[in-house]
């Protein structure tokens, strides 16, 4: 009676006796076989098994995530007769199809293949456990040591290498390769004669049946079952073998090849063991890119640290004392930098300016740009202290890149406010009765980086005692809720400014606390940037 044995990735593992005739596999407790019960990924019923005619077949059931037999997606509906040793995937669960009740065999899953066709020879899954030959056992020891918390993977998959090519008396080479788009290229290569100068070239047909299969392939005469290959001919070999290296997500991303002048120059035992040998360096290659990539990681934060530190420069420790005024800010780039930039001007006559820009775009691109609008806003604020010609000036100087920007001039001798809006959201004055109202025509002036001849005018507001003028990027209008359907919203911003304290920190804090309150644990998306002006 055939049996089914199944083993899971978290190390969980039965064997069914198959009595029926029919056995439904699935998440349900209705099934035959139960699997993933705590599980999403698992359909409610996910395959069939049907004994037709003395043999068995497997069938998809139309699951959300797929069934697989030796690698081979199949379709839906259409049954597929199952051979002894074959290899059944569903989802993090493996199932190997044991027809002749060879119990709790520890021979692994091996899939051989003895037919005279052109396909391989002979094929094993990552599954197959090595040979008993107590030398080829010590070499897979030793190369597990050798790959355990490599870094540097040079000189060690060299010397795997070399030691293929030692425990194989009939292997000529053997290359280790990555995947690069529709080419494999290959990294390292060791020859049986180190004086022998040839081009290190790999049959693209064989690369392609591994990635295809995922599985480890022995072809014992290239002559018969790879003809008119051009590559193999012309180095003259006549048997090889090629396992994949396969990383964390299951896709293969290289290959590792033992090749031979001799037909028939490799066994299945010999599969096995390149296939092992694949195993530890998929491992080992996938771990040492990882601290590539963290390396990376740190060097570019450390880069941006430096960037961060930099845009500090520019922007305001403190806000400015003005005689009968408060001001308070806030700014939280998305990201380490951001770009987002505000500033407090101080003008002739006692008057101050404070301006707030949104760049185009986020992270290191809109930083850079910072420095230089900072620049360029001071030098303008220099040559002029009429809000209307300075934004035409910056405008002009300012035209390699979009971004809103927003001036306002307060002159606390007349207390009086002039606005000049490139794009940007109005300004919001809070009268002391708490109602909310827009400073300025919405939408009256293109951003910077549009028109570079565009001309600019004035608003002049008064500011009553008590009344305040918030100025905001829309990071914080745009910032998304948890579930991130909605937004904050410039409703819930008139909102918290109405309900909010007296003093220009009371008004800021007050808006900051909402958005984060609003957001929960949503990651920020945008830059955030907020000043108020508050006469007292």
């Amino acid at each position: 009676m055939p049996w089914l044995k199944i083993h899971s990735i978290d190390g969980w593992s039965n064997r069914y006796e198959l009595l029926d005739k029919e056995v439904l596999i699935g998440r349900l407790p209705t099934c035959d076989i139960q699997i993933g019960h705590d599980r999403q990924d698992v359909s409610r019923r996910h395959a069939r098994l049907r004994e037709v005619d003395g043999g068995w077949q497997i069938e998809d059931v139309r699951s959300r995530n797929h069934t697989s037999v030796n690698g081979e997606i199949l379709i839906p509906g259409r049954p597929k007769p199952l051979r002894h040793g074959d290899r059944i995937r569903i989802c993090s669960y493996e199932l190997y199809f044991d027809e002749y009740n060879q119990g709790d065999s520890d021979s692994g899953s091996v899939c051989i293949d003895d037919s005279s066709s052109s396909e391989a020879k002979s094929s094993i899954s990552l599954a197959g456990v090595g040979p008993d030959d107590r030398t080829r056992l010590w070499f897979l020891l030793e190369v597990a040591q050798s790959l355990r918390n490599v870094l540097s993977l040079d000189a060690v998959l060299a010397d795997a290498l070399s030691a293929l090519i030692r425990i194989l008396p009939s292997a000529s080479r053997s290359v280790i390769g990555f995947i690069d788009g529709d080419d494999f290229v290959p990294r390292w290569w060791k020859l049986r004669d180190p004086g022998e100068d040839q081009a290190i070239t790999v049959s693209r047909t064989v690369i392609d049946r591994v990635v295809k299969r995922r599985e480890a392939i022995l072809i014992e005469n290239t002559m018969r079952d790879l003809p008119g290959t051009q590559s193999i001919a012309a180095m003259c070999i006549r048997s090889l073998m090629c396992a994949p290296l396969v990383d964390a997500n299951k896709e293969v991303f290289g290959a590792i090849l033992v090749e031979s002048e001799a037909t028939h120059g490799f066994d299945h035992d010999d599969l096995v063991l390149l296939a092992s040998v694949a195993v530890q360096a998929s491992l080992a290659i996938s771990f040492a890119r990882l601290h590539e990539h963290a390396l990376k990681q740190k060097a570019i934060e450390k880069d941006l640290e430096l960037a961060r530190d930099v845009q500090s420069e520019f922007l305001p420790k403190t806000p400015p004392t003005v005689a009968g005024y408060e001001f308070a800010d806030y700014y939280a780039p998305a990201r380490f930098v951001g770009g987002d930039y505000f500033d407090y001007v101080p003008l002739a006559g006692g008057k101050m300016a404070v301006v707030l820009a949104d760049v185009e775009g986020k992270g290191v691109p809109a930083a850079l740009y910072v420095p230089r609008m900072a620049m360029e806003t001071r030098s303008c604020l220099g040559e002029s202290n009429d809000p209307a010609e300075a934004m035409e000036m910056l405008n002009r100087r300012l035209s390699s890149r979009f971004a809103t920007f927003v001036m306002c001039v307060l002159d606390p001798r007349s207390h009086t406010i002039s606005i000049c809006n490139a794009g940007h959201r109005q300004p919001l004055l809070r009268r002391c009765d708490g109602s909310i109202v827009p400073l300025g025509e919405s939408g009256a002036n293109y951003p910077f980086g549009v028109d570079d001849d565009q001309t600019f005018e004035a608003a002049v507001f008064e500011i009553q005692p008590g009344e305040s003028v918030s100025i905001l990027s829309d990071g914080i209008e745009d910032a998304y809720n948890e579930q991130r359907d909605e937004y904050f919203g410039i409703e819930r911003i008139e909102s918290t400014l109405q309900r909010a304290g007296k003093t220009a920190q009371d008004l800021v804090t007050t808006i900051v606390e909402e958005v984060r309150d609003f957001a929960g644990n949503n990651t920020q998306i945008d830059d955030m940037c907020l000043v108020t002006i508050r006469r007292t």
